[in-house]
């Protein structure tokens, strides 16, 4: 049993699966060796979150929820939650929409944002409002503790497993360090402007 989590998403069906790896998920996409991938990050990326900032945990608040509930994901249920009110980020979304019009891309949205059915629904909502092309949700599943960087180093780990080979694979996203370690692994990875400059 994987301890580590990741919700999948398929947005065409309202199907929600709770699989152990992104193998599990290839078959219904038809992923193979010669698929291309676009990876695109959620938050900072395609909606604008600034305004739920406050609501990020303290490390007090962190270590409460790991010594009450063995679970320091569940302090971030807050900030969360309240991202069903984010604006969308629209000259990203327009990259993703010419990126993905040929077809020639797989897009699959990758976020560290815990799936609950607040927060599923309300991202399902604002793909489709905001016409994000996207074959795949791949969320934060219940107890999976693990940083941004490596849930997103396992997904993508998994997804080389599939036999996607790195060149054919994009990433869209604002973190720095997620960039940096796709690029480890010879991944395309394009780190859109950091909306937190204010400037």
């Amino acid at each position: 049993m994987n301890i580590n989590p990741i919700t999948f998403i398929l947005p065409h069906g309202l199907y929600k699966f709770q699989w152990e790896t992104i193998k599990d998920a290839a078959n219904q996409l038809s992923i193979n060796e010669s698929s291309k991938i676009l990876i695109i990050d959620v938050d900072g990326c395609i909606r604008d979150g600034s305004h739920r900032y406050h609501l990020l945990p303290t490390q007090e608040q962190l270590d409460d929820a790991m010594s009450i509930w063995h679970d320091p994901q569940s302090a971030y249920k807050a900030f969360n939650d309240e991202s069903v009110y984010d604006t969308r980020i629209q000259p990203v979304i327009r990259l993703i929409q010419q990126l993905t019009a040929s077809g020639e891309y797989t897009p699959i949205v990758l976020t560290s944002c815990s799936s609950n059915e607040i927060t599923t629904m309300g991202l399902l909502s604002q793909l489709r409002k905001w016409d994000v092309p996207c074959e795949l949700i791949c969320m934060r599943g219940k107890g999976n503790q693990n940083s941004s960087v490596t849930l997103k180093e396992t997904f993508l780990n998994d997804l080389l497993q599939c036999g996607v080979k790195p060149y054919n694979i994009t990433a869209l996203d604002d973190d720095k360090d997620i960039c940096n370690m796709m690029r480890s692994y010879d991944v395309l990875a394009l780190q859109v402007e950091d909306w937190t400059r204010g400037d």
